[in-house]
């Protein structure tokens, strides 16, 4: 998958879910997309880039969002609430990344907002460190 660019990996499963469903393209309200690091080949918005690649009409709307490794399930979180204030009929919920291709952390700026814990760790706590302290936090709640 190493030499597939994001946008057109996205691009190729929604190809993909268009000839496996039947549906037109043209019905579909919204794709939202979940995407960690938007820059480089994910940048200016890889949801919309993946409509236009995929060949769906113009007025097919995409959107991008970043809820680090969340992303893609906040994307259906987006998708269905769409679908349950009834502003969707049919909307697309994805995520797409091709990690090989975008380096590691290249979203992240030189200047990191430090919060409160005791430590320097930066804002966006790299996961492995958010499970071990909520697994601190949590042993320390039953211990007490």
């Amino acid at each position: 998958m190493k030499n597939w660019r994001p946008v057109d990996l996205a691009a190729e499963v929604m190809s993909s879910l268009v000839k496996r469903t039947g549906i037109d393209p043209a019905m579909i309200d919204d794709v939202v997309m979940g995407c960690v690091m938007q820059v480089g080949e994910r940048g200016l918005n890889v949801a919309r880039n993946a409509v236009l690649a995929a060949g769906w009409p113009d007025t097919v709307p995409g959107t991008t969002v970043d809820r680090q490794c969340g992303s893609s399930r906040q994307a259906a979180h987006f998708a269905a609430q769409g679908v349950m204030a009834d502003t969707y009929d049919v909307v697309v919920a994805a995520g797409v990344e091709v990690m090989s291709r975008v380096p590691m952390g290249s979203s992240v700026s030189d200047r990191r907002i430090v919060r409160d814990l005791g430590s320097n760790l930066p804002c966006i706590t790299p996961m492995g460190t958010c499970a071990k302290l909520t697994t601190e936090k949590l042993y320390r709640q039953q211990l007490v």
